[in-house]
């Protein structure tokens, strides 16, 4: 085994660590040792590290007659009661910052108010004040009302620790929260009391269970505030104080009540170590979501609804509408309607629809650095028949979609962030696909492939390079050779898909629902029974939710039915891009149905 030479630097460096390791577990250390020894033990000088340990002075904490005899004096302690005094504070001043710190937090987040960081700081500066600005005037208030030694009494002061730390720290998560999302909710007629209520607080609920521990452990510390304000109503750490005295300091008795009041905060720390790192590190993490990048076409729709689809030769009497779309950008800006800024890269032309084009993408939210403009080519389109029931046909021209070259998208993948996830669909050349399928060693990204329209060329390595394929119905039989009618055929069609080389396949069966295999899981989820109006984008706002719910760290089961809630609603609606749902709109959706699972 070969070790390591270590340079200068790096011993320095972990002595460093070593030294500040020691200096801050010495307290500790000597406080625990002291709760183990006798008075005299304690008051040798120099200090005895071996010793015969004794556990007296916890019995005497303990002790159900509040009189403990030991053997240098009897001690009249009442332990408990302080106990649950800082219990009673301590979830008093949480529960009191969180009612009011919270709104105060989003006020300053999303509020535009006169002199709002002076405010912030003004409120930020009592977390840092000397206690004693606040004990003293409050002292005689406090009497003169009835409030001094009580709970109510203590918990009001108390929030001059804990209420400027949940008001700054909510305040920097709702602003981590993309703004889109609450607007999209709007947008779809929600109030602002459901916005905050059923969007933004579920959105904070980890950040807020880590600062409710942090600012907990802060109360049940705190020393000062209690030592003037309270008697009966003492805190453990001001009652601790009663064992020093002129007469008698009883120090090891004081000590085993530290290590028993330590007990709590280090026991809250352990079972919440998860939730204060995610606390303090909310913005950080857990609420940024994973970049998105779409790699699609672009199209101009122009939608004739028609009664029924005609037959070969037949006229029908129609009305036409213009719709931004393309399965690429319908895929992007379904992301965008759920709170996300994806990228996207596509090819438009220099003309009236591309100008158009571009700006429907920018309307809806989705990042148009990669996108390329390219004079002398016009903008792809397509022609789509809707009938009444729902049902669609759709014809297209690609136009500058079709040009995409390796280079074109070799240039793209620039704007490919680290630990991205990367959506791409078959409308692009296949030449282009097999070189973005073999950036992925390379960019380290996650990959779900939309096999739409199938066609053939795609190189076995690219295959294996894919996370998720998603054909629908139709594409599976394409490329499988596999009929799926029902979740049976669909699970022989999976089998076939991952023998390809994917490492996952999900195939959409329309009203029926989705079908997901991997390796080691395999599950069908029903869809969500709704009166279906337009399908033309179902395909692309499935796809466009699965990647945008992976991109916020929803497990895979869960992204899938959101998808499927995603698709549900698009389908209620007329067109493309503007039928996508919004975050507050798919939630609402998904609290008032229920989904049926098949193992």
């Amino acid at each position: 085994m070969r070790f390591k030479r270590l340079t200068p630097a790096s011993l320095f460096l972990n002595g460093l660590v070593v030294v500040c390791t020691l200096i801050l577990t010495f307290p500790l250390v000597w406080i625990v040792m002291m709760s183990l020894k006798q008075q005299a033990e304690v008051m040798t000088l120099p200090p005895r590290f071996v010793f015969t340990p004794t556990f007296e002075n916890f019995r005497v904490l303990f002790d159900a007659a509040q009189a403990g005899a030991t053997s240098y004096g009897t001690i009249k302690v009442d332990f408990l009661t302080p106990v649950a005094n800082s219990v009673v504070i301590s979830l008093g001043a949480v529960l009191v910052s969180l009612i009011a710190g919270v709104p105060a937090g989003y006020v300053l987040a999303r509020r535009d108010i006169p002199r709002k960081e002076d405010i912030a700081f003004f409120i930020l500066g009592f977390r840092f004040a000397p206690a004693l600005l606040v004990v003293i005037p409050l002292f005689s208030v406090f009497q003169t009302v009835g409030l001094y030694d009580t709970y109510l009494g203590m918990i009001w002061v108390y929030q001059v620790v804990t209420l400027p730390m949940i008001i700054w720290l909510s305040r920097s998560y709702i602003e981590d929260i993309p703004k889109d999302i609450e607007e999209a909710a709007a947008m779809d007629g929600a109030k602002p009391f459901r916005v905050v209520w059923h969007i933004v607080l579920p959105l904070l609920k980890p950040g807020l269970i880590g600062a409710s521990l942090l600012i907990f452990l802060l109360a049940w510390h705190n020393f000062a505030l209690g030592l003037i304000l309270s008697s009966t109503k003492a805190p453990v750490t001001v009652a601790l104080l009663k064992l020093l005295n002129p007469g008698v300091q009883f120090y090891p008795v004081m000590a085993a009540g530290l290590v028993v009041t330590m007990i709590v905060p280090i026991v809250l720390i352990i079972l919440g170590q998860r939730h204060l790192e995610r606390g303090l590190t909310f913005g950080a993490r857990e609420m940024s979501p994973r970049p998105l990048m779409f790699f699609g076409t672009t199209n101009l729709d122009l939608c004739f609804n028609v009664e029924r689809l005609p037959t070969p030769g037949e006229s029908l009497m129609g009305s036409l509408k213009q719709n931004a779309g393309g399965k690429g950008a319908n895929q992007a800006v379904a992301a965008a309607r759920l709170g996300l800024r994806p990228s996207f890269y596509t090819r438009l032309g220099d003309d009236d629809a591309g100008r158009s084009l571009l700006q429907a993408l920018r309307e809806a939210g989705v990042r148009l650095d990669a996108i390329e403009v390219c004079p002398g080519e016009i903008s792809g389109s397509a022609l789509v028949l809707v009938g009444d029931d729902g049902s669609n046909m759709i014809v297209i021209d690609p136009g500058a979609n079709a040009n995409v070259t390796p280079s074109m998208v070799e240039k793209a993948a620039e704007f490919i962030e680290r630990d991205a996830i990367v959506v791409a669909e078959m409308g692009m050349p296949v030449p282009a696909l097999n070189h973005l399928f073999a950036l992925k060693s390379v960019k380290e990204f996650d990959l779900i492939f939309n096999p739409a329209p199938v066609r053939a060329g795609l190189s076995p390595a690219a295959w294996r390079s894919v996370d998720f394929v998603t054909p629908n119905q139709t594409e599976a039989f394409e490329l499988t050779g596999v009929e799926v009618h029902d979740f049976d055929g669909a699970a022989h069609a999976a089998g076939k898909l991952l023998d390809l080389g994917p490492k996952a396949a999900l195939i959409t069966l329309g009203a029926q629902g989705a079908y997901y295999a991997d390796a080691s899981a395999t599950f069908a989820l029903r869809a969500f029974p709704v009166k279906v109006v337009d399908t033309t984008a179902a395909g692309d706002a499935f796809n466009g939710a699965f990647a945008a719910s992976l991109a916020h760290r929803l497990p895979i089961r869960e992204a899938i039915k959101k998808a499927l809630a995603v698709a549900a609603l698009c389908v209620t609606r007329r067109g493309a891009q503007r039928s996508m749902p919004s975050s507050w709109a798919v939630d609402e959706f998904l609290n008032s149905q229920s989904i049926l699972e098949l193992e």
